[in-house]
């Protein structure tokens, strides 16, 4: 051995010996050296996870660098290789096999070799890369692939500038072992100057041979670079977008927002982008003796780029950048080996930064070509042909029944192809193929119009100088003209000479006569200035100038008003503050203040003023705010003005303490709309965050703190936001709505709704539509029928003019003298401002506006119109068969960013929409619409529609995400998604009005069709191209190979997703083959997430091919035509026909109320005496699914005895006939000893006539002795109702039958159906579906051969009934049977129960086959009952303040609560055993997923022995503060108990889980809307003479014994006057006089009794207790007894046995079986009899009913002794009264036209004291005497009340020249002549003066009303203080 070891080292000596020791550089960098890399960029695009599909280019080059004297180098590609990648690969991070790659053929790759072998020359010094410099002649392309070369040279091996450390503690320049590991420097790259952080690791030194020399020992670095090229501080990126606009979240950055994006240049712009992460990692291997010599031997650079639009598991597409450059020789530089210098280099130097290639200049722009006429220019016949061949390929795309995908998509290439074209050839192509002629024929115009909506998507000035051309030169005209403006609006990148032309369109003389033309042609120049000169910023300062110039004086002072309105909006879309200029001394801010400050302005046009600052706001934050805030806080302001004051403050996101500042005081504001509308606003910010304005969410949920909750009703403006956020999705969808009312009218204002969406990360206002309307009340009125009618009591005054006054009516002589004594001004709407307008803005620019003004209205409300007339005979001659046709694309898009190989990445998207309309036939009413409209009380009888609609879309997206090789390649991933929807409808619709009957034929499809049709392809592709490419011209889905055409190559694979499945998953759903003999196929075809926990829907884009299509066929024996007949029908039916009915249809059906749980047995087990009020059952026991149940007779004793207090069966009015009905229906199911207790049970001991069920308001306790408040909210019920039965009243049911029918072919497929209502008591509601369908088959009769025989087969039914019973009212319940009652509270019941039943039945018969039914019953929770016993500390709280006249405190409230609210559910589920398995195994999965989902709350126990079967026990209750509600769960497997069930804040937001509030449910009367006019607005004249007005304010006025107007309908039509008075003096009583048509009521207060005595016309009328008076209009009148009301459900039954076995469920599928199903003869009958009501009704004439007279008015007399409750249905008025209390309901239709005492109705509080003639009072005792009626003579005679007199000064000097003499504004109460006053209080009053002539009194002559309307509303010239009387004495 060491011999063996002395050899070598021997032989290592003299090898040693033979080699000399490197000198000079030791194979380190340095001058004279050659170093020769192999080189390989590889970038792939693809789906990793997904699919193995991947395309990209790799380049394989040997990189030779040559180094020079003072760093200087040269680089030169050799052996340059260029391939393309379309293959399947496991690692797409890394470095492709050769046998994966495809080599470019010589023709594409030849040209581009020739650019790469250029040299390039740079500047090498310490590791960094500068001074580059290439030829002129080296296409950018080529440039920036060799930058990515030499950005893997870029090295910081000693750390310097290291942002962690300072720079003194940078590594030793020579010492490797004080190298540092971990720094972070800034370095400039090809992706911009991006952070690098460094980790460094030092090896051992080694010896290393070089030029076959020994070098001294090196030591190696090995170091990791990781970089995140997203976060650069001059990210070199390029992004277009067209039509789309928005702006990025506030929490995707902390930079500052701006409003919208700002379109990047085609140079490199600063940015970030959410949705795409850039990650690179390099790897180094350096040799180096120290910091000054290194050589880096391998550089290995792995990185990705994620596009993500959806989130981390929203799915994503990955573009791999791989680069390896390994070091394959090092030796010096050889003469032979010089790399040549670089030829006609560029002047200046450039860094290592992308340069993205300038877009190419068009092909024929030369000077020469210039000069050329469109004949001259050789190439332009192929461009035309070019784009014609485009048209051909989109028309034959538009079929007739369908529109291909292919369409959109040639749209998409065909503009594409028109933006590359240059000015001159543009402008030809429009010339020949898009301009409009005189004479062009139908299929010219089509494809003008389809070149014209491609231009204009072109958005270059030519395109916008052709499109404005045109419509100055009027070849493009009114509608359409508007439509290409609009669209105008949305370009991005507006340029001067755009706006220039559009300027100069709008200011020309052309759109003078088109009004709607100009207005779009100013918002667009107003969107588009914003564009150019705020966002984009390219204006220069004299352009602003010019711009905003000719914007702000379109609102001088000399414009009209409604020039001046559109000149705002578009000054709002421009956005623009105009700076101070010798020509404009004041700034657009300042501008549009003077019109807000403008007091004179109108309204309207300060409020668009306003809303004209919508986007400087957040630019001038602090300014807007301090103009705008003064107006919001001004109580005194109109609430339009305030409201619009608040959306802008609030669109410049305030900061907290703005908001602050609004909501203080906000609760004591006089104008309810403000209020309402901030509180919901900011309400809706909190209960809606949205996902780009969580700062504002924060800032509201702050300003909530201090404003209290404040409810009003619907008319009070508001302002709702729903938000829908995924927030991992990064996706969210915003509406809000906003409605502004007015006091004037229960309509409001205006309105808007905006759509917003998050996509992206950026916030996009869609689109907002809104309106403004004013006085829509009357507009409102003549479609209904009611528009401006004469007053009754004018008609009937004029009709008797010249009668004797003792010939006159009781009520006429009234009239006359009201008027005479106390005229009331008529409250008319201003028909001046009878206009409506509308707006819609998209992405944020007002586009469209249009105004509608009153003259317009009204001649088509009353058939006056030209243009109606004119569309109305085209329609009934069938002239006008309708043709649209519309292409226009939904946005564009193109991010670009630089990839480390120097390739670009390109991420793109273009959405195109075709629509088509083809309409056909004609239409006829009879009378005509203009016949209509035009005859007073004109309406329609018949309405006829024939003809044919086929509607058609078409929408396609394509986007790629690609990487280039100059314009020769391209390659990388793509997705292909399409959207197509048609119809084709033939057939005709006729409606003939009176018998209300509707009927319709439409036609099969005679072949297949596809409804619906969504497609999406994720696809891999090459591109390669020697000529520019023109990628539209080929087809998607076919590969083209060279040897088709030697010019491309195009290349794709679909991608698969076969990473996530096998094969995709297809499913199909069909209905309807043979049972409709018309087939609905639904198919899906998609590969399927690999976990749905895991990744989101949007995953299924990037998963592979998605297919829905939804298609219909003919099926089998397929009819012709369906025949679908309709019948709306309303009877008026006796009571025993009514009862016969339900006994048929709506027959009670019995079931438990208690739940039949073991519960029951633990809680009343050997306490038989509770039976009877805990243990109920529904009706009869006959219906249980289980079995009859026989009753004992001590039993059937105690149901008697139940039945007289109150509680009724329903199977004693059924009669014999209904019980038969009964036995038959469980006939089938029965054994012979069910039937037998079945009967027993049905036996009627105590029959009961049938009622008929009328509502009555309770009316105790309602009233206020100890108010004092001056407003005070009524939340009590107020009112009850009972029941009144009424025997000679009909009874009133609607009917809705259905008849569908085939025609063609046999078998007729038939459907009859009838849906019957019941809702003739208030407590009951019922409502009955009864659906057959089956085949009939006609075949001859063997016998009579002229007749035929009809089969029925495969018949179907389906049966529905739902009941409702609401308990009864409390005022209807004995003593004994109410909880304790408390003054100031409500009564309730002691045991209230909503019960509630759903009873499905189907199958081949609704009596014997399948059957499901649902029982449940609402009831208080035993947590409720145990704290009702007990002396709670709210409850004791409660009573306190109770009896300090205070029942609105929180305690009271939630003592209410517990009273009133029924927070527990007892529900029971059962079906009989023919049910289908299928039902039941969805049940129970359901059961079983809930469990699954609520795991944490569950608890489960195994069954009891007498749970039973076919039946589930459902017991909830909810917490006292519903978030939480527990659950059991009962059936015969297990008992499943939910502990604590939070409820979702969605969910509890909606109310959809919430308590049964009987109180509540009780006043709105099941549902009934503020739209229908029907909610309580209330006003009440109290005995401690306290007033409450409709809009809640109080004040105190003593009545006199003179009649005052208490409430009056004061406009128009004056439907109810009500007079009030005191019935004697110092006393509470009152006298009250209502007035209906021509009835007057009295209702007076017998001194000596405490009854009250009615006066109909002067006639005593004796009203018993009990009863009510119904009086008709045609003067007749008849008393009507009232009982107690009638339980329909409630009964009482023995308790089942529970104990049995439970028999196991039976899960077997027996409803398909066939035996035992008999379709009985009483069953077809009663559908034979449904079938012949409709085809009588059909053929039958149409009917003159005898019209039976309306009930003018009820008076009603309850139990309460003194009670009256007077109720007109046709004026929606009641009336309370006990003799000293009058409580007043009106309608809200009365809103803003009411006048007296009970206020001015407007739903404002400020300026309540209205007068008879509109005046405002001050001071309540001024203003109830003002509606005193009564002369000076009748107060001097009958009592020393106070009268109105207007006091005069004369000889006032208010100038040394003039003498006036001075009234009053409003009349002074005064007392009379003979009369002193005892009680005076000092007034302020205004006088008012005019010029004294003389002696004579200038008022002398005047009467009160004249005075008020020629002085009343001029300024006050002086004040003074006067003695107003309060109280008088003789």
């Amino acid at each position: 051995m060491k011999q063996l070891a002395l050899l070598l080292v021997g032989v290592a000596l003299a090898y040693a010996a033979k080699i000399p020791t490197l000198q000079k550089s030791d194979g380190y960098f340095s001058e004279g050296r050659e170093y020769v890399y192999e080189y390989e960029g590889q970038v792939l695009s693809g789906l990793p996870g997904v699919s193995k599909e991947v395309a990209g280019i790799k380049i394989v080059a040997d990189t030779r660098i040559q180094m020079k004297e003072n760093g200087k180098c040269l680089l030169r590609l050799e052996g340059v290789k260029l391939n393309k990648v379309l293959t399947e690969t496991e690692n797409p991070a890394k470095q492709q096999v050769e046998e994966k790659l495809q080599r470019l053929d010589f023709i594409f790759e030849s040209p581009l070799i020739v650019e790469l072998v250029k040299p390039i020359e740079f500047t090498y010094i310490d590791g960094k890369v500068n001074d580059i410099v290439s030829s002129r002649e080296d296409p950018v392309w080529s440039t920036n692939i060799k930058k990515g070369i030499m950005e893997l040279m870029l090295v910081n091996i000693r750390g310097t500038n290291d942002m962690n450390e300072p720079k003194e503690q940078s590594t030793d320049r020579t010492s490797i072992t004080r190298q540092k590991k971990y720094y972070r420097v800034m370095e400039n790259g090809v992706a911009g100057n991006c952070e690098s952080v460094y980790d460094v690791k030092v090896s051992e030194p080694v010896m290393k041979p070089v030029d076959n020399k020994v070098q001294a020992l090196r030591y190696v670095l090995n170091i990791t670079k990781t970089r995140d090229l997203m976060e650069c501080q001059r990210r070199n990126q390029r992004n277009e977008v067209s039509l789309l606009s928005g702006r990025k979240c506030e929490t995707c950055s902390e930079t500052e927002m701006v409003e919208e994006p700002r379109p990047l240049e085609d140079q490199p712009k600063q940015g970030t982008e959410d949705f795409l992460t850039c990650l690179n990692k390099v790897r180094y291997g350096i040799s180096l003796k120290d910091h000054d010599k290194f050589l880096i031997d391998t550089v290995v650079v792995e990185g990705k780029h994620v596009f993500m639009p959806f989130g981390e598991k929203g799915g994503k597409a990955v573009t791999f950048v791989n680069q390896t450059f390994v070091l394959k020789s090092n030796k010096e530089i050889s003469d032979e080996d010089v790399i040549p210098e670089v030829q006609n280099p560029k002047q200046m130097p450039e860094d290592l930064s992308f340069i993205f290639q300038k877009k190419s200049s068009h092909d024929h722009d030369t000077e020469e070509e210039s000069q050329l006429t469109e004949e001259d220019a050789p190439h332009m016949f192929d461009i035309r042909r070019s784009v014609t061949y485009q048209i051909e390929k989109i028309i034959a795309g538009i079929q007739q029944d369908k529109i291909t995908e292919e369409a959109p998509l040639n749209f998409i290439y065909m503009v594409k192809s028109l933006k590359r074209l240059s000015p001159i050839e543009l402008q030809n192509v429009f010339d020949r193929l898009g301009k409009k002629l005189a004479d062009d024929d139908e299929p010219t115009k089509v494809n003008k119009q389809i070149v014209l909506d491609a231009i204009l998507q072109v958005e270059n000035d030519k395109a916008v100088e052709i499109l404005t051309d045109e419509i100055e030169e009027r070849h493009i005209i009114k509608e359409e003209a508007s439509q290409v403006l609009s669209t105008l609006a949305l370009i991005n990148k507006p340029t001067e000479k755009m706006l220039d032309k559009v300027l100069r369109l709008c200011r020309g003389r052309t759109l003078d006569d088109a009004k709607d033309i100009k207005t779009t042609c100013w918002l667009t120049f107003g969107s588009l200035v914003h564009k150019a000169c705020k966002v984009n910023k390219i204006c220069t300062q004299d352009k602003l100038n010019e711009y905003s110039l000719r914007l702000l004086k379109g609102i001088d002072e000399n414009s009209p008003n409604d020039e001046k309105r559109f000149f705002l909006k578009a000054i709002g879309n421009a956005g623009l503050v105009l700076k101070k200029t010798p020509e404009s001394q004041t700034d657009s801010i300042d501008r549009i203040s003077e019109l807000i400050k403008h007091e004179v302005a109108d309204i309207d046009l300060r409020v668009q003023a306003i809303y004209s600052l919508r986007r400087v706001c957040k630019e001038h934050t602090h300014r807007v705010i301090s103009l705008l805030m003064p107006f919001l806080k001004d109580v005194d302001e109109d609430h339009e003005i305030r409201i619009a004051s608040y959306v802008i403050i609030m669109d410049c996101e305030p900061k907290l303490d703005d908001v602050q500042f609004i909501v203080t005081d906000l609760q004591k504001d006089k104008s309810k709309q403000v209020i309402s509308f901030i509180y919901t606003h900011l309400d809706g910010l909190v209960k809606n965050p949205k996902l780009c304005k969580i700062g504002m969410t924060e800032v509201a949920k702050k300003a909530l703190l201090t404003l209290k909750p404040i409810v009003q009703g619907m008319q009070y403006s508001k302002r709702f936001t729903w938000s829908l956020n995924a927030v991992q999705e990064k996706v969210a969808l915003t509406t809000e709505a906003s409605v502004i009312g007015t006091p004037t009218s229960p309509f409001p204002v205006s309105g808007a709704v905006k759509l917003g969406a998050t996509i992206l990360n950026r916030q996009m206002n869609l689109m907002e539509v809104g309106f403004h309307a004013k006085c829509l009340r009357d507009i409102a009125e003549k479609i209904l029928g009611v528009a401006r009618p004469a007053s009754p009591k004018l008609e009937k005054l004029l009709r008797n003019n010249g009668r004797l006054y003792n010939d006159k009516s009781i009520v006429e002589r009234d009239f006359e003298h009201l008027d005479n004594v106390l005229p009331t001004t008529k409250v008319h709407t201003n028909v001046d401002m009878e206009k409506a307008s509308a707006y819609m803005k998209l992405f944020g620019n007002e586009l469209r506006t249009i105004t509608i003004d009153k003259t317009t209205v009204w001649e088509w409300l009353e058939g006056r119109s030209e243009k109606m007339q004119e569309l109305e005979n085209k329609i009934l001659t069938s002239q006008v068969p309708y043709s649209y046709r519309k292409i226009f694309s939904l946005g564009r898009g193109m991010h670009e960013i630089p990839t480390q190989v120097g390739l670009p990445l390109k991420i793109s998207f273009d959405t195109a929409a075709v629509l088509a309309l083809d309409i056909s036939g004609k239409a006829r009413m009879t009378p005509t619409l203009t016949e209509v409209l035009r005859t007073k009380n004109g309406k329609l009888s018949n309405i006829s529609v024939a003809g044919s609609v086929k509607p058609r879309v078409a929408v396609t997206m394509k986007a790629k995400m690609t990487v280039g090789l100059d314009d020769t390649v391209r390659t990388g991933l793509g997705l292909v998604g399409s959207l197509n929807s048609s119809a084709v409808l033939n057939g005709n619709v006729t409606v003939d009005v009176p018998k209300m009957l509707f009927k319709s034929k439409l036609d099969t499809p005679t072949s297949e069709h596809q409804v619906l049709s969504l497609r999406s392809r994720p696809f891999t592709y090459n591109f390669l191209m020697t000529e520019k490419p023109t990628e539209e011209s080929l087809p998607d889905l076919h590969i083209r190979n060279s040897g088709d055409d030697e010019r491309f190559v195009y290349e794709k694979r679909l991608v698969q997703g076969e990473l996530m499945a096998k094969k995709p998953v297809t499913k199909k759903w069909s209905m309807g083959k043979e049972s409709l003999g018309v087939e609905t196929e639904l198919k899906t075809r998609r590969v399927p997430r690999s976990c749905g926990w895991i990744y989101r829907p949007t995953q299924l884009l990037f998963n592979g091919p998605i297919d829905v299509n939804v298609t219909t066929r003919r099926g089998v024996d397929a009819p012709e035509q369906v025949t679908c007949i309709v019948k709306l029908e309303t009877e008026n039916w006796t009571q025993a026909k009514y009862q016969a009915f339900k006994d048929k249809y709506l027959v009670k059906k019995s079931f438990t109320t208690e739940s039949s749980s073991e519960e029951y047995h633990e809680h009343h087990a050997g306490s038989p005496s509770d039976e009877r009020h805990h243990y109920r059952h529904f009706g009869s026991a006959s219906d249980m699914v289980d079995g009859p149940h026989s009753d004992s007779p001590s039993d059937e004793r105690r149901y008697g005895q139940d039945m007289r207090e109150g509680s009724h069966s329903d199977e004693h009015r059924n009669g014999h006939e209904g019980r038969h009905s009964d036995k038959h229906h469980e006939g089938q199911h029965n054994s012979p000893s069910d039937e037998s207790r079945s009967g027993e049970h049905l036996v009627d001991p105590y029959p009961i006539h049938p009622k008929n069920l009328t509502l009555i308001q309770r009316f105790e306790n309602w009233w206020y002795p100890n108010a004092k408040s001056s407003e005070v909210r009524d939340t009590t019920h107020v009112h009850t109702q009972q029941i009144v039965a009424d025997t000679g009243k009909k009874v009133q049911l609607f009917h809705i039958y259905f008849n569908i029918s085939t025609m063609g072919s046999q078998p007729i497929r038939e459907l009859v159906s009838r849906i019957s209502l019941d809702q003739q008591d208030e407590f009951y509601k019922a409502v009955r579906i009864d659906v057959l369908t089956n085949k009939k088959t006609f075949i001859r009769d063997p016998i009579r051969q002229d007749q035929f025989q009809d089969t029925i087969d495969e018949v179907k039914t389906l049966c529905i009934q739902s009941e409702m019973e609401h308990p009864a009212y409390a005022m209807t319940l004995p003593t004994e049977e109410k909880l304790e009652s408390f003054e100031g509270l409500p009564d309730v019941p002691k045991d209230p129960k909503v019960l509630f039943k759903f009873n499905t039945q189907w199958g081949r018969s609704c009596m014997t086959d399948q059957k499901i039914q649902l029982k449940a019953r609402v009831e208080r929770s035993e947590e409720q009952k145990k704290r009702l016993s007990e002396e709670t500390p709210y409850k004791m709280e409660c009573m306190q303040d109770l009896r300090n006249g205070n029942k609105y405190t929180e305690a009271c409230k939630r003592f209410r609560l517990e009273r009133e609210e029924l927070r527990a559910v007892h529900a029971e589920l059962t079906h009989n055993e023919k049910t289908s398995r299928v039902y039941l195994e969805a049940f129970y999965q359901g059961i079983q997923m809930v469990k699954n989902m609520l795991w944490q709350n569950v608890r489960t126990k195994q069954a009891k022995v007498f749970n039973l079967d076919k039946t589930v026990l459902f017991t909830g209750e909810m917490e006292e503060n519903k978030k939480k509600f527990n659950m059991t769960i009962k059936d015969i497997t297990e008992d499943i108990h939910f502990n604590r069930v939070w409820i979702p804040m969605m969910v509890q937001d909606s109310q959809i889980v919430a308590p049964y509030n009987m109180q509540k449910r009780m006043v709105q009367s099941y549902g009934q809307e503020w739209l229908s006019g029907r909610n309580i607005n209330q006003c009440k004249a109290l005995r401690n003479n306290s007033i409450i007005t409709f809009d809640k304010v109080l004040y105190n006025y003593e009545m006199s014994k003179n009649e005052h107007i208490l409430s009056k309908d004061c406009s128009n039509q004056e439907r109810f006057v009500i007079l009030s008075k005191t019935h004697e003096q110092d006393s509470t009583k009152k006298v009250v006089t209502v007035y209906l048509d021509n009835t007057r009521i009295q209702l007076i207060p017998d001194p000596t009794t405490q009854e009250v005595i009615i006066k109909v016309n002067d006639t005593n009328t004796e009203l018993p207790v009990l009863h009510k008076l119904i009086i008709k209009e045609d003067e007749t009148m008849k008393k009507v007894p009232i009982d107690t009301p009638e339980i329909h459900i409630m009964t009482v039954a023995p308790e089942k046995d529970y104990t049995t076995e439970p028999r196991p469920v039976d899960m077997s599928d027996s409803a398909s079986s066939q035996e035992g199903f008999v379709f009985s003869e009483l069953e077809y009958h009663l559908w034979d009899q449904m079938r012949e009501h409709i085809k009588n009704d059909t053929a039958a004439p149409a009917q003159n009913l005898t019209r039976e007279p309306k009930t003018l008015v009820q008076i009603v007399r309850p139990k309460l002794g003194n009670s009256i409750m007077l109720f007109a249905p046709e004026q929606e008025l009641k009336v309370f009264f006990d003799g000293h209390n009058i409580k007043i309901e009106l309608a809200q239709k009365y809103k803003d036209f009411q006048c007296g005492l009970c206020g001015d109705f407007n739903g404002e509080t400020s300026e309540e004291f209205v007068g008879p003639n509109r005046e405002v009072y001050k001071w309540p005792q001024q203003y109830g005497r003002s509606f005193q009626v009564a002369s000076e003579d009748h107060a001097r005679v009958d009592e020393c009340a106070p009268i109105m007199e207007f006091a005069l000064d004369r000889d006032i000097w208010l100038t040394k020249i003039d003498q006036s003499t001075c009234i009053t504004k409003t009349p002074v109460p005064r007392c009379p002549e003979t009369c002193t006053p005892i009680e005076e209080q000092p007034i302020d009053v205004d006088f008012v003066c005019t010029r004294q002539k003389g002696i004579t009194n200038p008022f002398e002559g005047l009467t009160r009303e004249q005075i008020i309307n020629k002085y009343g509303y001029k300024r006050p010239d002086y004040k003074r203080t006067l003695e107003m009387a309060v109280k008088c004495r003789n």
